[in-house]
């Protein structure tokens, strides 16, 4: 059976100190922990805010590679040098293999 909230209060007032006090404890960590909670909350909305910042970052940067099937016919080395080719093409600077 279900008490009210201020029938619960005027009981525990009435309690013995070593229950108010035990309750009060319990109450003050409950706020603690509400608080942890907040933050690690907090924490959690900004962490999938900036994962998707990056994301949107990486997408808009990521250079677009195009295969072309006939490319299969080349050699190891010609494609490579094909690669590395269209990579300086679009400003990046590549250590070409030994």
């Amino acid at each position: 059976m279900a008490k009210s909230a201020s029938d619960l209060q005027s009981k525990l007032k009435k309690a013995d100190p070593i229950i108010r006090n035990y309750v009060s404890e319990l109450e003050s960590e409950n706020e603690k922990l509400q608080r942890q909670i907040a933050k690690l909350q907090v924490h959690h909305v900004s962490s999938d805010n900036r994962i998707k910042a990056l994301e949107k970052a990486l997408k808009e940067n990521a250079p677009q590679v195009h295969i072309n099937v006939a490319d299969f016919r080349l050699t190891e080395e010609q494609m490579i040098e094909k690669a590395i080719g269209a990579l300086e093409e679009r400003g990046y600077t590549v250590m070409r293999p030994s």
